[in-house]
């Protein structure tokens, strides 16, 4: 049986390609049950969050899951299991999503391995009903991970080479249009030999797009010609990078997640001499992994705290005026010893707050409130919630 490629958790997808038979794996999501009083599965693996408008939520995790955020609880459309699921074509399941526009863009997966493109109907958005199956660059490419820059979709892909009998990976994007009518252009990285990250977009200054794939850090002023590097230069001299997990990107900052080598983050553009390396945190002999980031959480005009999951160890604030990292400290919840591969801020309201949600590795989804000066505690009178 050919082998399949799932994106299981950010981290998974970019350490190795999957192998094995997919329909193992596709009955795995297929058949998660909620195993408590909540609204979802404490034990789904989420791959994407989407926040079209504040307060509302969508998740892939197999099944789509609608959120609708009422004063303190989120209802979700279903509420039941990952094998409930309306807003998916028939028979598939999400490992990829992005919000562009009046869409929602989905990577699926059928239980013999094939693999789909789909463009949504708009609000509310569903792939079961009035969605568009798209055709990607290359036949039978899976998709492994989905971004947007707000102009373009940009499609992290995997083609199987039977002559090696591995997998090749890729990046291509395209407008809406372009997309809907299979007209890709030029990839953007081809023939990778490992899973192209999804693209961050920095918007401030000189629009810059970044991405990874392996030890390699890409970066571009003007698509499609990503350059790649695999140390940067900071101010103690060239510093390996080392296996990247996952790239943030925004007008302010550029943060890099590493296996090994902890976070690099640049405030300048990612310039010669502008990055700087925050070592990685040790829990006992292990050395921390990092694999996601997001923000900035801070509301009073600040922008110097982000959030950065790791590999089994929750999240850590990241504080880019002192250059340190801190872990979140509250043992008392499973969030603490959790893979978090997936941050995303509701922070387009008008009160000084931030909603946090939080994608883990078969811990669920979670959910707080920050203040607006930042930190790395939920709000006073919060908690986490798990979904």
């Amino acid at each position: 049986m050919k082998p399949v490629v799932l994106k299981l958790t950010l981290f998974a997808a970019l350490a190795a390609t999957l192998g094995g038979c997919s329909d193992a794996i596709f009955a795995a999501i297929d058949t998660a049950q909620k195993t408590a009083t909540n609204t979802l599965s404490q034990t789904m693996s989420v791959f994407d969050i989407a926040v079209p408008v504040p307060g509302t939520y969508y998740v892939a995790a197999g099944g789509i899951f609608q959120g609708v955020l009422g004063g303190t609880t989120v209802n979700w459309t279903p509420n039941t299991s990952t094998s409930s699921r309306p807003w998916n074509p028939t028979g598939l399941i999400c490992n990829a999503m992005t919000l562009l526009g009046a869409n929602l863009y989905g990577g699926f997966v059928a239980s013999d391995g094939t693999a789909s493109l789909y463009q949504s109907s708009p609000t509310p958005f569903s792939f079961a009903s009035g969605a568009k199956q798209l055709t990607t660059q290359t036949p039978g490419e899976q998709v492994t991970g989905l971004s947007t820059d707000g102009t373009n979709v940009f499609v992290s892909g995997a083609v199987f080479s039977s002559a090696s009998n591995s997998y090749v990976f890729q990046l291509e994007y395209a407008t809406p249009a372009n997309a809907v009518a299979g007209a890709w252009g030029t990839p953007a990285l081809s023939g990778q030999s490992y899973p192209v990250l999804p693209v961050a977009y920095a918007s401030g200054g000189t629009p810059t797009w970044w991405t990874a794939s392996g030890t390699t850090l890409y970066s571009t002023t003007a698509l499609p010609a990503f350059t790649g590097v695999s140390s940067v230069v900071t101010g103690s001299g060239s510093v390996s990078l080392g296996t990247i997990n996952g790239v943030f990107a925004n007008g302010t900052a550029v943060i890099v997640a590493t296996k090994s080598n902890g976070v690099f983050y640049s405030l300048t553009g990612g310039g010669a001499g502008s990055w700087v390396q925050v070592q990685p945190d040790h829990q006992g002999s292990v050395t921390v992994s990092y694999l996601c980031a997001a923000g900035p959480i801070d509301k009073s005009g600040s922008s110097s705290t982000y959030l950065v999951g790791s590999d089994g160890y929750g999240y850590y604030s990241l504080n880019v005026s002192t250059g340190s990292l801190s872990r979140y400290g509250d043992s008392t919840t499973a969030l603490y010893s959790a893979s978090v591969s997936r941050i995303v801020l509701d922070n387009t309201t008008a009160t000084p707050l931030n909603v946090v949600l939080m994608g883990t590795n078969a811990k669920g989804l979670w959910r707080t409130v920050y203040d607006a000066v930042g930190g790395n505690v939920p709000a006073s009178g919060q908690s986490w919630i798990n979904e």
